[in-house]
């Protein structure tokens, strides 16, 4: 159970935050579950004033589904957009009371009582909606990206892999893509079914790529932190790299997560040896055969940011 389903705790967030909206713009983070988006989350709400709101679309949340009419996934993913859901990230926004069930909790990571902007980590719904959302809430559209195998590694289960074939966001694919998919959801293997999964969510986000969004992959974030931390704090008009620099080591709160070898390699001190683990992780698990495999599922989604036999995304992808 949540702890935001608990009465005395959902009470409490009525108070937990003072929010009133600044001259900057709040930033939604979109992300596939297990790509490092907690970590990056919590690296831009180190700086002052940033108020976080987590995964509002989760529909795991009772809170959320309630308030969403007891929608599913696929309602979500309806078209044109549910106006309830509109009416929910408008509060969200906002920070209304009727949505302080989302209010940040009080000790984690970068709580503040006063803020005056907010950082949005959508992992579930609205992939298809990024520039439409981006607009309406004049956000800055920040996109996270990490290599399939290793998110398919870590995941245990992919709730809306149906959803996306059976609702109106089938309208971002072919015909033969769809029954692929199909015949995927059918009778593909575990693995196949969560690469799948994957390649759904990414390739729309990837096609509504435009100058503007912030593009960042996980492999960059954890080679490069230096650079990286550089390439954020300039784009974003970060004025305290200091403070993310001393969160930037940090395990994130999702770190639970991770399997026990993960979790005391991040404890450890050792940045290359952290660096290899964290790249190279998946392919103890994957043989090459089967890589070949897997990321053949890329191409048939004109996916372009990885490759079979590639650790790393494409060039176009990472910063110099």
């Amino acid at each position: 159970m949540s702890i935001r389903s608990n009465p005395l705790v959902l009470s409490f967030l009525h108070f937990s935050n003072w929010y009133k909206a600044g001259p900057k713009p709040n930033y939604f983070l979109f992300s596939t579950p297990r790509s490092g988006s907690t970590w990056v989350k919590e690296l831009i709400g180190s700086q002052s004033g940033f108020r976080n709101c987590e995964e509002p679309f989760n529909l795991r949340d009772n809170n959320i589904s309630g308030y969403l009419g007891n929608a599913e996934w696929k309602d979500i993913y309806q078209e044109p957009i549910n106006p309830i859901a509109l009416d929910y990230l408008d509060s969200l926004v906002e920070c209304r009371r009727a949505t302080a069930f989302n209010n940040p909790i009080p000790f984690r990571n970068n709580y503040r009582l006063r803020t005056n902007r907010t950082i949005f980590k959508f992992l579930h719904s609205m992939e298809d909606r990024m520039n439409q959302l981006g607009e309406r809430y004049d956000a800055k559209i920040i996109l996270l990206v990490r290599h399939p195998l290793a998110v398919s590694t870590s995941r245990k289960s992919c709730p809306r892999l149906t959803s996306f074939i059976d609702s109106d966001y089938s309208r971002n694919f072919t015909a033969e893509q769809i029954a692929f998919s199909k015949s995927i959801i059918d009778s593909g293997t575990a693995m196949e079914k969560l690469v799948l999964s994957w390649c759904l969510q990414n390739a729309v986000m990837l096609k509504q790529r435009k100058e503007g969004w912030l593009t960042l992959t996980y492999e960059q974030l954890v080679m490069e932190p230096d650079k990286m931390l550089n390439v954020i704090c300039d784009d974003l008009e970060f004025k305290e790299p200091e403070k993310m620099k001393a969160a930037w080591g940090q395990p994130s709160a999702s770190t639970y997560q991770s399997d026990t070898g993960t979790q005391k390699l991040l404890a450890a001190d050792s940045t290359k040896e952290k660096t290899q683990y964290l790249i190279e992780k998946w392919r103890k698990i994957v043989k090459d055969d089967e890589e070949r495999h897997l990321m053949s599922m890329l191409e048939r989604f004109d996916i372009d940011i990885y490759k079979h036999g590639d650790l790393l995304p494409n060039k176009e992808y990472w910063f110099d």
